[in-house]
């Protein structure tokens, strides 16, 4: 019959065995999942002709928008032809609280309004038709040449007539009229920091893509030059 003391002995020794095999059991599983470096966030550096051409055209960036995944699949079912993707340039804006569509690039893709939305701006507020639109921007890792892509299909609303004041200013990229095809708003920009460098001429987008929804370049959408 074992005594007292060599109980007492028999527990520690299980505990001092028991304690080493958690130790080893946390050294190993650290060694098998280490966690993952968080990826970079990716820089878009935009440079215009001089200070006076940022300031005539405004911090704009390439994107195209396209007709929604299941519309495409109707028509294509039926029959018609799916609209080709509308790629211009979309004018960051600040003051817009959500990313807008111009109406004239609602009407070319053929989309329908499906409600009507509030718009408040210089003019004061009004209401404007509102559109489900899938909308795509695209920048490119300086590190792995990916391009990473950001894909969305929202409720847009319209801006009436951005395309003709805008054309007002004459802004042109090699040589051609820019055309632009929405604005680019808060709900976007929440997921950047942006640089605006007047006296340079030239600004800078950095895209944190953690709480955006991205993937690789999709081959079927084109892809402009970004610098205007």
């Amino acid at each position: 019959m074992s005594s007292k003391r060599d109980r007492e002995s028999d527990k520690r020794r299980a505990a001092k065995k028991e304690r080493n095999r958690i130790k080893r059991m946390a050294a190993s599983t650290g060694r098998t999942q280490r966690p993952q470096a968080p990826k970079a966030p990716l820089t878009l550096m935009v440079n215009f002709p001089g200070a006076d051409g940022l300031a005539r055209s405004g911090p704009i960036v390439v994107a195209t928008w396209s007709v929604p995944t299941a519309l495409a699949k109707i028509l294509a079912q039926s029959g018609h032809a799916v609209p080709k993707p509308i790629v211009g340039h979309m004018l960051v804006d600040t003051g817009a609280s959500k990313t807008c569509i111009a109406d004239d690039v609602a009407a070319e893709l053929g989309l329908k309004p499906v409600g009507r939305g509030n718009s408040f701006g210089a003019h004061g507020v009004g209401s404007v038709d509102r559109y489900f639109a899938h909308f795509r921007f695209s920048m490119v890792n300086q590190q792995t040449s990916e391009v990473v892509v950001v894909d969305r299909e929202t409720l847009v609303d319209a801006v009436p007539k951005l395309r003709d004041a805008y054309d007002l200013l004459g802004v042109a990229q090699n040589g051609f009229p820019v055309r632009l095809i929405g604005l680019l708003g808060r709900d976007f920009l929440r997921h950047t920091k942006l640089i605006y460098d007047g006296g340079s001429g030239s600004f800078s987008m950095t895209l944190r893509l953690d709480g955006m929804k991205a993937q690789k370049s999709n081959p079927n959408l084109p892809v402009a030059p970004s610098n205007p």
